[in-house]
């Protein structure tokens, strides 16, 4: 084969011109989806002339892009847009970016670099990827819910379809770990928070918010939602003792939140245990205030699912949100109130269910209050250079 039949960037066979260039289906596709993320490239071996091998699974990023670049690849539309969608998947909060056109290239064979590494005690990693996802699934199409025989459901009855889309493990499959691996633990906050997106992309008055409003709406919604429904995936994998302190992180594995050490790659133990250490009053605060009493009350779906729209929706006072949006909020409170009234007395059988639902406000303040407590951690420990991250200096919180 000739040289002008081979891929102009890694040298396999070429499958016709893609972007103006000879080039293969991997390298087209790779070009293709790089185009609106390749600010995020690092050269893996920081010499930004990285030799580009056929049908290698770890050639570096920065360099295959730059690669692409220099023998010509082009995309006008892509070169039209670019600019504007790098600003908005770095500032979701300013503007709306429009959807881009699916690729129908066969996906590249790549290994994607580590999802965060660290450096001097502080855990780099790359949101930006994260918050374009999240920027376009939120401008996309309303996650679907299936009408009943032509019955349009409920504002709970569409949040509580979604929230079974996160039923995952079970006792059989979920087993105890003695290390949290960081990399595993990643890869699942990545798509929790994406799962956490769809959710709140089935409430028609979300789906309806200026841009601006919604990415607020979904900042204040994410970590808090994050943490609910994690206790209450443990108790539902792990049952109600509460002198039970393990916790589920993901489909596959439970950790000991008493003995809790990290799997970092590349971190010396010295590290690991300052980390620890760190996070134990959290960790503490965590089992004794929420863990504990979740546990107690024992809730159902309906109710842990009424606790997050509350959580969703109490953000009259959260600055930036609109006064439109507010409103919006308030008249969404109160019908869920009227639904969460209905089930307490026609399907729980409750006349007075007010002290239960004094309990389930409890837990919303214990969870807002225990996530400032964790960010104001994070940010001590920065300052005296113990521990810090760069997710929480970012767009994502």
């Amino acid at each position: 084969m000739s040289d002008s039949e081979n891929c102009l960037i890694c040298q396999a066979p070429a499958h016709g011109v893609h972007f103006q260039v000879n080039s293969c289906r991997a390298c087209a596709a790779f070009f293709r989806r790089s185009a609106l993320i390749a600010d995020s490239y690092k050269c893996r071996r920081a010499t930004k002339n990285c030799v580009m091998l056929k049908d290698s699974k770890n050639n570096c990023r920065y360099c295959r892009y730059q690669k692409c670049l220099e023998v010509g690849m082009k995309n006008n539309q892509v070169e039209r847009d670019t600019s504007s969608k790098r600003i908005q998947s770095e500032e979701p909060s300013t503007s709306t970016p429009s959807s881009s056109t699916p690729s129908n290239e066969a996906p590249s064979a790549e290994k994607p670099p580590p999802k965060f590494i660290f450096d001097k005690n502080k855990m780099v990693y790359d949101v930006k990827p994260l918050i374009g996802q999240l920027t376009e699934l939120m401008n996309g199409a309303p996650t679907p819910v299936p009408d009943t025989i032509g019955i349009r459901p409920t504002a709970m009855q569409r949040l509580q379809y979604a929230f079974r889309a996160f039923h995952g493990g079970s006792k059989e499959t979920v087993k105890d770990v003695d290390k949290l691996d960081m990399t595993k633990t990643m890869d699942a906050f990545e798509e929790m928070v994406l799962k956490i997106a769809r959710w709140a992309m089935v409430c028609e008055e979300f789906v309806g918010l200026e841009w601006k409003d919604k990415w607020l709406v979904f900042k204040h919604l994410w970590s808090l939602f994050y943490t609910i429904e994690r206790v209450y995936k443990t108790i539902d994998v792990l049952g109600y003792d509460t002198s039970d302190s393990r916790l589920v992180i993901d489909d596959q594995s439970a950790v000991n939140l008493e003995t809790l050490t990290y799997d970092i790659p590349d971190v010396t133990e010295t590290t690991k245990n300052n980390i620890v250490n760190l996070f134990k009053p959290h960790t503490d605060m965590f089992m004794k205030n929420l863990i504990v009493p979740m546990k107690q009350l024992r809730m159902t779906e309906y109710e842990v699912v009424y606790l997050l729209a509350q959580i969703m929706w109490s953000v009259k006072s959260c600055p930036g949100v609109s006064e439109q949006a507010g409103q919006i909020g308030e008249k969404y409170l109160d019908q869920i109130s009227n639904e969460m009234h209905n089930y307490y007395v026609y399907e729980l059988r409750l006349e007075n269910y007010a002290a239960r639902l004094t309990k389930l406000m409890k837990i919303q303040s214990e969870v807002e209050k225990q996530a400032l407590y964790k960010k104001d951690l994070i940010t001590v420990a920065s300052v005296f250079d113990i521990f810090s991250c760069d997710i929480y200096e970012s767009d994502l919180l």
